[in-house]
């Protein structure tokens, strides 16, 4: 079953038509409302088809793989490392495939507030910093062989005058939080379909600390954090390719009052080859040909990624005819298998011809025998 049927909807699909799906059915599984033995993992499906079906980046990626081919890479996942990667999708496979899927009660819990029911959802006591996003470029040589690259980029960090207390004066106690009463969390009350529950949220007052800083710093505001220049190194992978992003945990901005950094989201801009067109894993390549190599055939000499290799051109070759070099493609990132390289025969014609080469042609067209009428052919 794929993604469109388990939320009810078609390929053709609004982003307002997929929410709507995502709302109702999400209100009838949810496991408080819901209390079939199977209720939460439908909750769970639902969340994620609605994860990719709802990200027009991952929902591309996944018309253009198909549902078994889709689910096949995101199983397969690329072998335990943090940052992650995808196919030539143009799609965050780290979240997909590397990090997994986000956590459903997270999804439901943004959409219509609060921390989930019965305080389902998460119950960190102060929020994470947020992610960042920034462009990596790389020439098509380091995304088809893998480079190490440091990235640049202004980031949220430690405040460098409180050290991340957001207090101006260390001597100075913060107050226990009159809202929550130092739990850094709150309860709140709620109605859904005729029934009240109990969220547990984070308290709005301390953001989750519990305290609240009597003697503000001037340089962060009391926030214990400042914005900054950063710089960090990541290796990139064979075979990445233009738009893939990669994971790089708690390099984003880190949160308020020293809480855990968001992550680093790297997209990958690749400029383009000069001979060279990539399409996913595989490589195409124009080779210019003549009349005479075409019609007798010819040994050539192309580019490839290891150098340059000679080609047997066949007897009677045409004109955007393909031949492909299997394993001389891109590698997959993360595998061991490897595309093609592509050759697209250009079959030139002479604007040109010499006195000896008009001599030549005219003395073809005489050897060559007298075509029957096209007529003659239909009708013989």
């Amino acid at each position: 079953m794929d993604y469109y049927s388990i939320l009810g909807i078609t390929k053709s699909a609004t982003a307002t038509e997929i929410k709507s799906s995502y709302k109702k059915l999400a209100k009838k599984y949810h496991p408080d409302v819901n209390k079939e033995p199977d209720a939460q993992e439908k909750f769970k499906e639902i969340s994620r088809a609605y994860q990719i079906l709802s990200d027009p980046e991952k929902k591309k990626a996944y018309d253009q793989m198909g549902h078994s081919n889709f689910e096949q890479a995101r199983k397969q996942g690329f072998g335990g490392s943090n940052q992650g990667f995808g196919g030539a999708y143009n799609v965050n496979f780290d979240d997909l495939f590397g990090g997994g899927f986000r956590d459903p009660f997270d999804i439901f819990s943004e959409l219509f507030g609060g921390g989930g029911f019965s305080g389902r959802g998460r119950n960190n006591r102060q929020k994470r910093g947020e992610d960042i996003e920034v462009v990596a470029k790389l020439t098509f040589e380091e995304a088809v062989f893998g480079a190490e690259k440091e990235l640049s980029y202004k980031a949220f960090d430690k405040c460098t005058t409180c050290k991340g207390t957001g207090s101006a004066d260390d001597k100075a106690e913060d107050t226990t939080c009159s809202q929550c009463h130092g739990q850094g969390q709150v309860q709140q009350e709620s109605s859904f379909l005729g029934a009240r529950f109990a969220q547990i949220v984070t308290c709005p007052q301390c953001q989750g600390r519990g305290k609240i800083v009597k003697n503000p710093c001037k340089t962060c505001n009391g926030t214990g954090r400042e914005r900054t220049h950063l710089t960090t190194k990541v290796k990139t992978p064979a075979g990445v390719d233009n738009g893939m992003q990669m994971r790089i945990p708690g390099k984003g901005n880190i949160g308020e009052f020293g809480s855990n950094a968001g992550d680093l989201y790297a997209v990958f801009k690749v400029e383009d080859h000069k001979y060279f067109t990539r399409h996913g894993s595989n490589l195409y390549l124009d080779v210019p040909i003549t009349i005479p190599q075409a019609v007798l055939g010819d040994t050539i000499e192309v580019p490839t990624l290891e150098g340059k290799k000679n080609v047997k051109i066949p007897k009677g070759t045409n004109h955007r005819q393909q031949i492909k070099l299997s394993n001389l493609g891109v590698t997959q990132v993360n595998s061991r298998s490897r595309g093609d390289l592509i050759l697209n025969i250009d079959l030139k014609l002479p604007e040109k011809l010499s006195a000896e080469e008009q001599k030549l042609y005219t003395k073809l067209k005489e050897v060559e025998s007298k075509p029957k009428s096209i007529l003659n052919k239909l009708f013989a």
